[in-house]
């Protein structure tokens, strides 16, 4: 039993640690943000805290397909990939909406993009790996 407190203990501290370490860059990168940037920052941190807590994931409900045969959580992302795109394909189309012009974008490769793919791959690894590697 105190083998097991001690590796709960462990464990949590090196989650702690973690968050530390990818949390204090953002000082930095915060200190010329205008709070708009900051609030969508910290926005989309919580929506993906809520997702992960609710195994909102296709690895997680592939998983779960594969392994326990529930597809409750694949039946879900499908019906979310077709509601976002019977939602965007008609405004694309459209061209604009609300007065402002609706196009897709695509930006050249970055030091932010590579950044971003780092922190993506580490999230990734905390919230309970990525399909891809499971796979």
């Amino acid at each position: 039993m105190k083998h097991s407190i001690n590796h709960l203990t462990t464990k949590i501290s090196n989650k702690k640690l973690v968050l530390a370490i990818l949390f204090i860059p953002l000082i930095y990168v915060f200190k010329d943000a205008s709070f708009k940037e900051i609030s969508i920052f910290f926005i989309g941190v919580l929506l993906g805290a809520t997702l992960n807590y609710f195994l909102f994931g296709f690895r997680t409900c592939s998983n779960l397909m594969l392994e326990k045969g529930k597809t409750i959580g694949v039946r879900s992302v499908l019906i979310l990939f077709g509601v976002s795109t019977l939602l965007f394909f008609p405004l694309i189309n459209m061209g604009e909406f609300n007065g402002n012009q609706l196009f897709g974008y695509v930006q050249p490769l970055s030091l932010s993009i590579v950044i971003g793919a780092f922190a993506f791959g580490i999230g990734m690894q905390l919230a309970g790996s990525c399909t891809s590697g499971t796979l």
